[in-house]
């Protein structure tokens, strides 16, 4: 399954990149660079979720908003529109202790 998926994009990716202008081939990879996060085992193509980053760099100075949202009791500052995609990730930051939701948020905020 994994090759199934990983295969035709590998094959896209290469078919742009030799194609394409070189200034135009670096943008083109970065653009994929940017929508590819691999996680172990996972491959994910999607900028549906933001990174660890952009949470951080939109949450900077606005800790305590952070925390907030992480307890379900504020509207998110990144892709407010996307909120109900969340809802059930919220409902186990809900359940954390205060100390443990305050320990994801600093992990959160420690990739600035």
């Amino acid at each position: 399954m994994k090759r199934a998926v990983f295969l035709p994009i590998l094959v896209i990716l290469t078919v742009l990149v030799f194609i394409a202008p070189a200034s135009a081939q670096e943008k083109m990879v970065v653009g994929w660079i940017e929508k590819v996060r691999i996680y172990p085992g996972i491959l994910i193509i999607s900028k549906a979720n933001p990174s660890l980053k952009e949470i951080a760099q939109a949450y900077h100075g606005k800790e305590e908003r952070l925390l907030s949202y992480l307890k379900g009791e504020a509207a998110p500052i990144i892709q407010p529109e996307k909120a109900r995609i969340m809802k059930r990730a919220l409902e186990k930051t809900k359940a954390l202790s205060d100390a443990d939701r305050k320990a994801l948020a600093d992990f959160i905020m420690s990739h600035e």
